[in-house]
């Protein structure tokens, strides 16, 4: 938890919105899970979790077009040239605008 605050994935709560009514704010449950070692967690979001109104983000997103070519044809594209980049992105993940 503390690196997301650090990355500014999430913010504390301020004392005086602790207790605003369940239908102006939501707060995304989440919970640890160990990976198989067990020394270390990673945070799981609930986006299926609904809020007092029923809704739940994952039913609030907006399902857009494909934009990931299929595959087989990224499979093939990667393979056809000598020297082949791959690039660490986990950390963008969490966080997007």
């Amino acid at each position: 938890m503390e690196d997301y605050l650090k990355l500014s994935h999430m913010e504390l709560i301020p004392e005086n919105e602790i207790d605003v009514p369940a239908n102006s704010s939501f707060y995304l449950p989440h919970h640890p899970v160990p990976n198989k070692s067990g020394d270390k967690f990673r945070v799981v979001f609930d986006g299926s979790a609904k809020s007092s109104t029923g809704v739940s983000l994952n039913y609030k997103l907006m399902v857009g077009p494909q934009l990931q070519t299929d595959l087989t044809t990224i499979l093939i594209h990667f393979r056809m040239h000598k020297i082949a980049m791959t690039a660490d992105i986990e950390k963008c993940i969490g966080k997007s605008y």
